[in-house]
């Protein structure tokens, strides 16, 4: 089988180290089964394609955009491992007041209230393109102009703090 007009495997049939060589009739009958085998082949590959991308979207749908996602998928040479040093502009959000409100609330309200709150932070983020690096207790720490790089970092970061300033109000 060929990929990107690369090897990538075979189907051998027949006895193995056998001189014996194929009829024309035989070969006739062999190339429309080759070529079946190659089509489910590349179904298969396509099917864990999907997979591994719908695997990755998950993972990451919580953190960066759909956009993001599908750059990541359509240029994986972008995620560079170990990192590389970038201009990025940051934001740490915190809930003013949560210490006192957390001691004074039920558990179960809490949790609710700081799931929906963190659901809200993190929408705004993500929307403006911002990859979201994690969240301790109500901080959240999120980072624009990376995994894609974007010029205009720093005008959606203060967009993302506006934005979430209006909304706690």
């Amino acid at each position: 089988f060929f990929k990107n007009n690369n090897v990538e495997g075979y189907v051998f049939v027949g006895q193995k180290n056998s001189e014996k060589k194929w009829t024309e009739s035989e070969l006739s009958i062999m190339k429309p089964i080759a070529r079946i085998i190659g089509k489910i082949v590349l179904l298969l590959e396509n099917g864990q394609y999907k997979k591994e991308k719908n695997q990755l979207q998950s993972a990451f749908s919580k953190y960066v955009s759909p956009e993001v996602v599908d750059q990541i998928i359509l240029h994986p040479e972008i995620m560079h491992l170990g990192g590389e040093k970038q201009f990025l502009t940051c934001i740490f959000t915190d809930l003013q007041g949560f210490t006192a409100m957390s001691d004074s609330m039920d558990p179960v309200k809490l949790v609710r209230v700081l799931n929906m709150y963190l659901n809200e932070m993190s929408e705004v983020i993500i929307a403006l393109g911002g990859t979201i690096d994690k969240f301790e207790g109500d901080a959240i720490m999120a980072f624009f102009g990376a995994p894609i790089p974007f010029l205009d970092h720093a005008v959606r970061c203060c967009k993302a703090a506006l934005r979430m300033k209006k909304m706690e109000a």
